[in-house]
């Protein structure tokens, strides 16, 4: 069962599409003409909620960056597995094994890095008024949480410098 969010998911989706899957999405209106399309997705399972992305009094934006985290997603790393093309590598083919037990005992060391700081997070940046929310929000306790936030920063610089030279720079107040 694929998970999938659909932006504008009235405008030519086939709500047969949905059948197995958990779709969710979003309409600008649920009346009018979506409300045939808005309930028949509905009646196949999917989530549907009203939010206009283009009107900024709608929509707000925000990311949660967290840092490594000790989850499944750790046990599911793809790892090297052909012998013969590791020996060409010869003392560097121990060097993703050692990250990975390296990164398991900081996580093991750092009490704090816990999935349960995400959906603290979340909760936090829900209960800000709007207009209020922080872009980017970094989830980190391993102490790598400030570069992150500087690298952010820089990144944001140059979105702005980029978008205003191409004439966009009106992107940059969707979340304002």
């Amino acid at each position: 069962m694929a998970k999938v969010f659909i932006t504008g998911i009235a405008g030519g989706f086939d709500p047969t599409t949905a059948r197995g899957h958990m779709v969710a999405g979003s309409v600008r209106s649920r009346t009018g003409r979506n409300a045939d399309t808005v309930a028949a997705l509905e009646a196949e399972g999917s989530w549907i909620v009203e939010m206009d992305v283009t009107d900024t009094a709608s929509t707000e934006a925000c990311i949660i960056a967290p840092g490594n985290m000790p989850t499944a997603f750790l046990d599911g790393m793809v790892t090297p597995n052909d012998p013969t093309l590791e020996a060409q590598y010869g003392d560097f083919a121990a060097v993703p094994a050692l990250s990975a037990q390296g990164l398991a005992q900081m996580l093991d060391a750092t009490t704090n890095q816990r999935p349960e700081r995400i959906a603290e997070a979340v909760v936090a940046l829900l209960a800000l008024p709007f207009s209020q929310k922080p872009f980017r929000t970094v989830v980190d306790h391993t102490g790598v949480a400030p570069k992150i936030e500087r690298y952010n920063t820089v990144l944001q610089d140059v979105t702005r410098t980029v978008l205003t030279r191409f004439g966009i720079a009106d992107m940059l107040r969707l979340n304002a």
